[in-house]
């Protein structure tokens, strides 16, 4: 499942809105402002998702957000 850089929602094929491509990467996103603010700085937010600490981060954060809110996850819109 794809991870919008910006926001950090998972998303699935139908919430992607917007797409941009960096050093030959492919990446999605669920807005139009999350893509905008990528292409503003896209090294910012690439470096951000890359690192160990920061994925080990989202995972606990995504573990606790199952676990307070289930299915129905908050969006960032």
């Amino acid at each position: 499942m794809p991870q919008d850089p910006v926001c950090t929602a998972h998303l699935k094929e139908e919430n992607i809105k917007s797409t941009a491509t960096f050093k030959g990467e492919m990446y999605y996103f669920c807005c139009p402002s999350c893509q905008e603010k990528f292409l503003h700085n896209p090294q910012k937010y690439v470096s951000a998702t890359n690192t160990k600490w920061w994925k080990r981060f989202l995972q606990r954060l995504e573990k606790a957000s199952e676990e307070e809110y289930g299915n129905s996850k908050p969006s960032c819109h």
